[in-house]
C-alpha cells in the first residue's frame, strides 16, 4: 500500500517517500521483518485474520490491502469448521470475518487467488464442487 493511501493522503512528497522507501529496506536488512507480496511481517508470527468494520481509516478496509496469507487463514477456519465449502460459502464466510456486508470484486478476486495459492501449495483440494483441507481428502 503506498505510504499516502495508509494516511488518507493524495500524494506523498518525493523526500517522504525516499525516507520511508529506505527505513523499510533498513528494517528488512536488519530485524526479524520479511516482505511478502507487498507486505511487511514479522518471521515466524502469526497471521491472524482482522475484522475492519470499524476501522477509523478508509484504506485499512480496501481489499487489496488485505494480505492473502490473512485471507488464507479465514479460508481455512472456514474449511474446517464444516469439512468442506464451496466457493460461494468460502467468499461469503470470509467477508463476513473480515468484516464486510458485501463483497467487491476485487475481494472476490483476492479470495479466488487465497484459495488458488492454497491449492497450488496442496493445503486444500477441490473434490465434488466443495474445497476441503487436503489432509483429510
Amino acid at each position: 500500500m503506498p505510504l499516502q493511501t495508509a494516511w488518507g493522503l493524495q500524494r506523498a512528497g518525493v523526500r517522504i517517500e525516499a525516507t520511508v522507501n529506505n527505513a523499510i529496506r533498513i528494517v528488512l536488512e536488519n530485524t526479524q521483518i520479511k516482505l511478502k507480496d507487498d507486505f511487511l511481517i514479522v518471521n515466524e508470527s502469526e497471521v491472524t485474520i482482522r475484522n475492519r468494520l470499524n476501522v477509523s481509516s478508509q484504506s485499512l478496509r480496501k481489499p487489496e490491502n488485505i494480505s492473502l496469507d490473512e485471507i488464507a487463514i479465514g479460508v481455512v477456519r472456514t474449511i474446517s469448521a464444516s469439512f468442506g465449502a464451496t466457493f460461494e460459502e468460502i467468499v461469503s464466510a470470509i467477508s463476513r470475518m473480515l468484516g464486510y456486508k458485501s463483497t467487491s470484486a476485487v475481494l472476490r478476486s483476492r479470495i479466488k487467488n487465497s484459495i488458488e495459492i492454497l491449492e497450488k501449495n496442496k493445503t486444500v483440494v477441490l473434490y465434488d464442487n466443495l474445497i476441503k483441507l487436503a489432509d483429510l481428502h
